[in-house]
């Protein structure tokens, strides 16, 4: 799980940069753009569910380890 979380996370930087770059709307057509958009949507998704799953996993570690949750 963490290393599908780290591999989110880097994808999702990579494509902030992308988008913060105005290059990119320079030389890019809508479709691309609208790819690009969605694409950070699915990965923002993806990084809320793939936290969701962490947290539930830590919480049934810590209840079955007798650690605090």
């Amino acid at each position: 799980m963490p290393l599908q979380i780290e591999a989110l996370e880097q994808e999702k930087e990579r494509l902030l940069q992308t988008l913060n770059s105005p290059a990119f709307y320079a030389g890019s057509n809508a479709d691309e753009i609208k790819q690009a958009s969605d694409r950070l949507k699915a990965l923002e998704e993806e990084l809320d569910g793939a936290y969701g799953r962490w947290d539930e996993l830590e919480s049934l570690a810590s209840k079955y380890s007798g650690e605090p949750g």
